[in-house]
């Protein structure tokens, strides 16, 4: 938040984090709480309430309570999972999305389709690959395929979206992600699955 220079930050865990849904985490400035303690209307003693959730003082101490309806099966799940990416290490949970990434990209270039983005990468998610299919009817699916999945509303029939996030960011999804689109346009998966296995060998991540 330092680095960005904002005063609220709310994410949610179920992606990247390979959390809960259901869930979120929010952070807040001190120039954050001071604008909300200069709004008089801000709700209080409320679940609403971020001020009644404010540490009582600079160190982080607790606040004075917590909502009694916290979603505590969530709440444990979201510190487990906070947990593993502690134990991993936050930069190889980020590598090993970016290889997730690319190497989709690889797959699906090797089997002769594209990426839904036509901005050559400079903006290609780090979650989920979407691969344009409006000429391959082969690859109209009706529901998801291990982490391939059709496109919801509008986009169905025009992408296909292969969900690499959380655990599923791995060489193995990926991989298999891969083969499902490859066997579905009976093309030679094989060696798009090469490709998928020279980027993570490049990458020095199994």
């Amino acid at each position: 938040m330092d680095d960005w220079g904002v005063d609220f930050v709310a994410v949610g865990a179920q992606k990247a984090l390979a959390g809960p849904n259901g869930v979120s985490a929010v952070a807040v400035s001190p120039r954050g709480w001071e604008f909300m303690e200069s709004n008089a209307n801000a709700p209080r003693n409320s679940i609403l309430s971020l001020l009644d959730l404010k540490p009582i003082d600079n160190d982080g101490a607790a606040p004075v309570r917590v909502p009694a309806n916290i979603p505590t099966l969530e709440a444990r799940a979201l510190m487990e999972a906070l947990t593993f990416v502690e134990e991993e290490g936050l930069a190889q949970v980020i590598r090993r999305h970016e290889l997730a990434s690319s190497s989709a990209v690889a797959g699906i270039k090797a089997l002769g389709l594209e990426p839904w983005q036509k901005d050559g990468g400079r903006n290609y998610s780090k979650l989920t690959t979407t691969v344009r299919i409006a000429d391959e009817q082969r690859l109209l699916i009706e529901r998801p395929i291990g982490i391939v999945a059709p496109g919801d509303g509008e986009l169905f029939g025009q992408l296909l979206r292969i969900n690499h996030f959380g655990a599923n960011a791995c060489r193995q999804s990926v991989e298999e992600a891969i083969e499902v689109i490859g066997k579905l346009l009976e093309r030679d998966e094989d060696a798009a699955v090469q490709v998928v296995r020279h980027v993570w060998e490049a990458g020095d991540l199994r």
